[in-house]
């Protein structure tokens, strides 16, 4: 009888909490999309002030982000990684492009889009495995390289 009426307390209680976790949860969504529309707004008329202009592509061999351990795991056999490249690209501010490419060929074998936003929320949450298939790269070392190639160029 003392068990269930514990139960019961401890079920009135929690009701709170949980009206208060929906709040806030709907409160996160419209400041989230209260400054999704406030970038956009922005990013427009900073498009009708000046034409923008793309950055790189920045050209690192399979060896070179390995090396500085941007490349912390890697399904490419050995014997093929001399001829594996990356590309990175900045098409707008805040956006990057990372290409793989394989020597001889025109086109990349893989693309994938990516937001610095969203790179630092990976960050933020711990998550530091970006996953491009064929290869793994560590978050922050990305974040790394960004920074040290793109953010002197742009106000990012």
């Amino acid at each position: 009888m003392e068990l269930s009426s514990k139960l019961k307390n401890s079920i009135k209680s929690s009701k709170p909490f949980e009206i208060t976790n929906s709040y806030l949860v709907g409160q996160l969504e419209t400041y989230k999309s209260y400054l999704h529309n406030v970038r956009s707004q922005s990013e427009g008329t900073k498009r009708k002030q000046q034409k923008h202009q793309v950055l790189g592509p920045y050209k690192f061999t399979h060896q070179e982000l390995e090396k500085q351990g941007v490349i912390q795991k890697s399904n490419v056999p050995d014997n093929r990684r001399a001829n594996i490249y990356f590309n990175f690209t900045s098409p707008l501010p805040g956006t990057f492009v990372i290409s793989l490419h394989y020597k001889g060929r025109n086109r990349g074998l893989l693309e994938l889009d990516l937001k610095l936003d969203d790179l630092l929320e990976m960050q933020k949450d711990n998550q530091e495995d970006l996953d491009l298939e064929y290869v793994q790269f560590n978050v922050p070392k990305v974040l790394n390289l960004l920074n040290k190639r793109f953010a002197r160029k742009k106000g990012w």
